[in-house]
C-alpha cells in the first residue's frame, strides 16, 4: 500500500515487492546495529523483517496479538517491552525506508 501512494504520487518510478529487498536490508540492518548479534539472534530478526515486509511493520503487542512464538523468542533478548520495541522500530525503519 505504502509503495502505491507512492507510485500515484510519482514519488516513486516503479513498483516492486518489498519482499525481495527485505533480505538486502535485513542483512545491511544487522551490520549497521554495531552489536554483535547471534545466529538465534538473527534468524529472529530475520523473520521478523519478513513479517515487516509483508504487513507493513510491527510493534511488541502487535506481534504478541499474531506471532506469540515470535514475542517468546524476543524475551529471551529483551527483559523490557520498551527495549524490544526500540529493537522493532528500527527494524521497521529501515526495512520500510525506500517502501
Amino acid at each position: 500500500l505504502i509503495q502505491l501512494v507512492r507510485f500515484a504520487y510519482r514519488m516513486v518510478d516503479s513498483l516492486y515487492p518489498l519482499t525481495a529487498t527485505a533480505a538486502q536490508r535485513f542483512e545491511l540492518w544487522c551490520g549497521q546495529a554495531q552489536r554483535p548479534l547471534s545466529e538465534e539472534q538473527k534468524e529472529l530478526f530475520r523473520t521478523i523483517a519478513t513479517y515487516v515486509a509483508q504487513n507493513g511493520g510491527c510493534d511488541f503487542d502487535r506481534l504478541r496479538a499474531v506471532v506469540p512464538e515470535l514475542v517468546l523468542e524476543l524475551r529471551k533478548f529483551y527483559s523490557a517491552k520498551d527495549a524490544a520495541n526500540q529493537a522493532l522500530f528500527s527494524l521497521n525503519e529501515f526495512i520500510l525506508k525506500a517502501a
